[in-house]
Order: structure tokens, then C-alpha cells, then sequence
């Protein structure tokens, strides 16, 4: 993609450095800079990481301002980050997520994703592409680092999930298949009228179809993507992320000169579906290869969980690096935990408010034995006060629930006093979210402590 020729790799020179922001990554690769700016439309911010031991961001579509960019496809174009470590791209996306009125797709970038998400990451569950999607085009070692990164995950805390991939893969095609090649000959296509040799042969046979491309077909391709992502969302909503192989198999330079196309279209295998889905990525090292190749995968999550995705590719870093600093508070996405203790319960009388904002269990677990509870006068339904004690206390049954945080102020402002919402401290020493009670509300409460929890203050009714 340089005048100056092909970028080769920091660590094989038979090998690329990535694509078209190859550049930009051995500038970090080679210490020539501390960071460094790419672009991703396919990949190009996340492949160019993986081949030169990186950490690259793509952030969510429009979160990083384009203004200035030379589109290649405007609506998904992308500027990225590459860095040594997680903790500088969260760093880095921290100062440059921010609106920005001279770039028509900017997005403003919700609280929860802001510079303090970034932590340490709780209990989480992860998918995993089924055996049969996924591909290493013949690497013999691939299949094997790939499983090693997730016991990596799992170590952490994670639980992994098999994941139907192959709507997403679906997806991926439409890319360089679909109407979109349309998009990027209205940037490059008068180049190419004008001045054909000045773009490369591989750009040139990507685009030759574009001029063909009518109306009729870009619709049915957004309405066909638009059905694949709402199937994608539907698997992406009871996980926190997806782990993937960045690349299934490093290519040689050569190997790219004979089979441009094909070859890169291997390399984006895991990366092409990404901004048409409106995903947040970022790639992570993870292993070398036998030959010294660094190796990598990618995580990524729904829209606007790029710090979240970060506090876990910080954490896989740590585990081979001891020496990088620890975060000291727990991670955050946009799903929000929630301690119910009573009406709120799986299968009680108002749980239904909780499912239909989206929300899943997460466990069942008890409190620090700090608490006192009581049933409060009034109802249908009856409800449950629990209180913070200072001596006394017991331990009450609980149930931890996740929704969208979006979904929590009008959970909160359907809340009736004396109760609300505040910090619940759980068995194990973690402070959530949950319900709680003003003492003003005990007046004429029965104090029901002494049966641990709320179902079995139910059982004394039947």
C-alpha cells in the first residue's frame, strides 16, 4: 500500500505487515512511535496487530472521528489505534472519543464506555465459533493456539459458549460480494477511470463489478444484512464478548502477490463482518509460532463496549506479562447487575419487569451477613425491605440479574418508596447494585431475618 513498496513484517521479512495500515503498525512495531493511527473498513486495525504482536483498537463505528480520513467505504471506515499494551489504547480512546460536528457519522460515546470502564473483569460468559466455522486455511498450529487462548479466557473467569459464527461469516461476505464495493468506486472509481495504473491490480479486480451495482440490489443487500444482524444480536445478547483468531493464517508476501484476492480474503475470515454489524474489536498477541510469527485473536462485543473489551485484552496481557499494572476497579459494559430480593425474584410476582427490559440471571447467591429483612406492610404484591446493619445482621438469600443500562432509569423511576436503589454487598465481598430500604419504611414491618430470604418468608403464607 506505500509508494515506497510493500511494508514487510517486523519480525519475518517473507511476511506482510498487514494491509492498509500497515505502516502505521511498524511504527509501533519498530519503536518508532508509542501509538500510532490506522484505519479499519475490513480489518486493516486489526490484522497488520496481530502479524506485529500489537494491541489494535477498532473502536465502535463513529466513535473516533473520520473528519480528514480519505474514505475507502465511508459508512464503515473506521480509525484505529495501535499500542504495546491494552491500558495505552484505553488511554488513547479515552482522549479521542469524542463527537465531533465536521464528521456527519460521529457518535456520542455513552458513560458507561467512558475512560473508567476500564477495570478488572467479573465473572463473564464468551462465545466460541463452533469447530465447523472455524478456519485456519491449512496452519497446523492454529487450531492449538486458538483453544490456549481460551482456557486463557476461562482462567480469568470466563465461561465459554458455543456460537452459531456463521451468520456472521454471512455477513462478512456481503463486504467485497455485496453493494458496498459501490461505496468505495465512488471514492476510487474516477482514480481508476482516469488513471487505472495508479491503483493497485487487487483494488482494481475488487472494484471492476461496482459500476453494475443498481439500486435494486443495494436494497436487498441491506435488508438481507439488516436480518443477519438482528440474528447476530439476538446470540451476541446473553454474552459479554466473542473470542475469534485475529487471522486464521499468516500469508507470505509471495503468497499474496500470486493470490491476492483469495488471500485477503482469508485474512479477513474474522474481520470482514465487523462494521457492517456495528461491533466494537480489538486484537490481542496471544502466542508466537513456531517460526517467531507473533499470533493473535480478537475480542469484540456489541457497540460501545470498547473499554470493556480493552479491560480484557489487558487482562490476557497480564497473564504473560506480571510486570503490567493491575486496574483496581471492577470493568464495566453496557449491561448493568442488579441484587433483587423479593417480588423481583426469578418466577415471583414482578419479575416480568425485569425480563421484559432484557435482563438475564446471572446467580443466586446471599449476602454479607450485614442485613436485616423485613416484609412491609401494604400490597398486592408484598414486598421485601432489606437493611443494612451495623450488628445483628444475617445473611439473605439473593439473586444477581444483568440488563442494559439504557434499561435501568425507568427500572429506577418504577421503584416505589420507601425503597430504591443503592449498593448491595454480596457473600463473596463484591458491592452491586440492588435493592434497599429507607428506614422510615420499617414502620410496621415484620422483621422475617431469621428464614434467610424471601421465598422462604412466602412459604409461611401458603
Amino acid at each position: 500500500r506505500s509508494p515506497y513498496g510493500a511494508c514487510r513484517n517486523s519480525v519475518l521479512p517473507d511476511y506482510p505487515a498487514g494491509g492498509s495500515s500497515a505502516g502505521s503498525s511498524l511504527a509501533v512495531a519498530l519503536g518508532l512511535a508509542s501509538f500510532a493511527l490506522g484505519t479499519d473498513t475490513a480489518g486493516s486495525g486489526r490484522v497488520p496487530a496481530a502479524l506485529n504482536n500489537l494491541v489494535g483498537l477498532k473502536a465502535t463505528l463513529g466513535l473516533i472521528s473520520t473528519a480528514g480520513v480519505v474514505p475507502a467505504c465511508r459508512t464503515l471506515d473506521c480509525v484505529t489505534t495501535f499500542t504495546a499494551t491494552a491500558r495505552e489504547a484505553s488511554q488513547l480512546l479515552a482522549l479521542t472519543a469524542r463527537p465531533d460536528p465536521r464528521d456527519d457519522y460521529s457518535r456520542h460515546n455513552p458513560q458507561w464506555n467512558d475512560g473508567s470502564a476500564f477495570g478488572v473483569p467479573r465473572r463473564f460468559r464468551f462465545g466460541v465459533p463452533r469447530q465447523q466455522d472455524l478456519a485456519f486455511f491449512g496452519c497446523p498450529e492454529g487450531p492449538q493456539l486458538f483453544q490456549e487462548a481460551v482456557k486463557r479466557l476461562e482462567r480469568l473467569g470466563g465461561e465459554a459458549v458455543e456460537l452459531d459464527l456463521s451468520p456472521f461469516l454471512e455477513a462478512a461476505r456481503l463486504l467485497y460480494e455485496g453493494p458496498w464495493v459501490a461505496e468505495r468506486y465512488s471514492v476510487a472509481g474516477p482514480l481508476m477511470e482516469r488513471e487505472p495504473d495508479a491503483v493497485l491490480p487487487v483494488i482494481r479486480a475488487v472494484l471492476a463489478k461496482a459500476p453494475t451495482v443498481d439500486g435494486v440490489q443495494t436494497f436487498r443487500a441491506r435488508y438481507r444484512l439488516q436480518a443477519l444482524k438482528a440474528q447476530c444480536d439476538r446470540a451476541m445478547d446473553a454474552l459479554d464478548c466473542v473470542l475469534t483468531p485475529t487471522i486464521g493464517r499468516p500469508v507470505t508476501l509471495a503468497e499474496l502477490a500470486a493470490e491476492p484476492v483469495l488471500r485477503n480474503s482469508e485474512l479477513g475470515y474474522y474481520t470482514n463482518f465487523m462494521n457492517l454489524l456495528d461491533y466494537a474489536a480489538v486484537a490481542v498477541p496471544s502466542a508466537f509460532m513456531a517460526n517467531g510469527l507473533p499470533w493473535g485473536v480478537t475480542l469484540f462485543g456489541r457497540a460501545f463496549t470498547d473499554q470493556y473489551l480493552l479491560s480484557l485484552a489487558d487482562a490476557l496481557q497480564r497473564q504473560q506479562d506480571k510486570t503490567l499494572p493491575v486496574a483496581v476497579h471492577p470493568a464495566r459494559h453496557d449491561r448493568a447487575r442488579l441484587v433483587v430480593c423479593g417480588a423481583h425474584l426469578d418466577g415471583l410476582a414482578l419479575n416480568w419487569q425485569l425480563r421484559q427490559r432484557g435482563a438475564r440471571l446471572i446467580e443466586a447467591t446471599q449476602s454479607s451477613p450485614d442485613y436485616r429483612l423485613h416484609a412491609l406492610p401494604g400490597g398486592p404484591p408484598s414486598r421485601p425491605g432489606m437493611v443494612r446493619v451495623r450488628e445483628g445482621g444475617v445473611a439473605i438469600e439473593v439473586e444477581v440479574w444483568e440488563l442494559p443500562s439504557s434499561e435501568l432509569g425507568s427500572f429506577l423511576t418504577g421503584i416505589p418508596a420507601p425503597l430504591g436503589l443503592g449498593k448491595v454487598q454480596l457473600a463473596d465481598g463484591r458491592w452491586e447494585n440492588g435493592f434497599i430500604c429507607e428506614s422510615y419504611g420499617l414502620e410496621g414491618a415484620q422483621d422475617i431475618s431469621h428464614l434467610g430470604g424471601w421465598r422462604a418468608y412466602l412459604t409461611t403464607l401458603e
